[in-house]
C-alpha cells in the first residue's frame, strides 16, 4: 500500500517535458510588509477556475471538484493553517505560510482543461504563469484528490516549485504542502 502511494505521488507531477515549472525567484518580504491575517482577503476574489464547456459536459465530476477548490480556498481553516506555516523546502528560508496565502491571493483566473492520455503518467500538468491547468482523465479519483491536484497546479502557475518531477521528500515544498492542505479541508468542507 505504501509503495502504491509512494507511485501515485510520484506520478502526480510527472510530465514529457520536465521543466515545466521553471524556478522563479521568489521576492523576500520584510516582516512589516507581510500582510497580517486580518488583511488577507478571500482568495476566490481574485482565484477563479472555470472550465471549458465541453469539459464539464463531458466529466460531469469536474464542476463539483472545481466548486470544492473555491470553498477550500475561502475557508478560514484553510487560511489559518495555511498562516501557521513557518517554512517550506524548494523556497527561500524567509517564505511563510503568509506569503504563499497573499501570492494565492494575486493569483488569476486560471481554467482547467481535461485530456486524456492512456500511456501518460501525468495526472495534470501546468506552465510557470499559465492561465490554464491540464488535467488528464485516465483516472477516475475523488473530489478531494482533485482539489489536491488543482491546487498544487495552482502553486505552479504563480511560481512555486519543488525540483524535479519526484514526489518523494516533496512534502514541505509549497505545491505539494497546500495541496495536501487543500485536500484534507476539501474532505471535511466537501462531503
Amino acid at each position: 500500500m505504501k509503495l502504491l502511494i509512494i507511485i501515485l505521488m510520484a506520478v502526480s507531477c510527472a510530465t514529457s517535458n520536465p521543466t515545466i515549472t521553471p524556478d522563479k525567484p521568489i521576492e523576500s518580504v520584510s516582516n512589516e510588509a507581510r500582510q497580517q491575517p486580518d488583511d488577507i482577503q478571500t482568495t476566490s476574489n481574485l482565484v477563479l477556475f472555470s472550465a471549458r464547456e465541453l469539459d464539464m459536459k463531458n466529466h460531469v465530476w469536474l464542476k463539483p471538484s472545481i466548486d470544492c477548490v473555491h470553498k477550500v480556498l475561502n475557508s478560514k481553516e484553510f487560511k489559518d493553517d495555511l498562516m501557521a506555516v513557518k517554512s517550506f523546502d524548494y523556497a527561500p528560508k524567509e517564505l511563510t505560510g503568509i506569503d504563499v496565502l497573499n501570492r494565492l491571493n494575486q493569483a488569476k483566473t486560471v481554467s482547467v482543461r481535461t485530456y486524456y492520455k492512456r500511456f501518460g503518467s501525468a495526472i495534470a500538468y501546468t506552465y510557470y504563469d499559465a492561465k490554464e491547468i491540464y488535467l488528464n482523465t485516465k483516472w477516475t479519483r475523488p473530489v478531494y484528490d482533485i482539489v489536491n491536484t488543482l491546487t498544487h497546479e495552482l502553486t505552479h502557475t504563480i511560481g512555486f516549485s519543488h525540483g524535479d518531477n519526484y514526489a518523494y521528500g516533496k512534502e514541505k515544498s509549497v505545491p505539494y504542502f497546500v495541496g495536501d492542505l487543500a485536500s484534507k479541508q476539501a474532505k471535511e468542507l466537501c462531503k
